[in-house]
């Protein structure tokens, strides 16, 4: 949504900007004026438009897992680690 905001506003800028020049009243003050209209819009897009542009989707939650059907057999100490036994 914002990006069509975006574009909409840089168009309008531009088209002013030609109509404005079309008319000879493009003096230096309205070059100053569609200059800070341009670094104006510049920053926006940077601001609004570039995160939406640059952000990744979020990644998909696994989905969850389901107990195994026998439970494990709980090992001692013994068999979990080996002893060796002197003779």
């Amino acid at each position: 949504m914002l990006v069509k905001i975006y574009y909409s506003l840089w168009a309008i800028a531009a088209v002013a900007a030609v109509m404005v020049f079309a008319t000879g009243n493009f003096t230096m003050l309205g070059a100053v004026v569609f200059g800070f209209i341009a670094f104006s819009l510049t920053f926006m897009g940077m601001i609004s438009v570039l995160p939406d542009w640059a952000a990744h989707p979020a990644a998909p939650k696994p989905a969850p897992v389901e107990p195994a059907a026998e439970p494990a057999q709980a090992f001692s100490k013994a068999e979990s680690y080996p002893v060796l036994k002197s003779a």
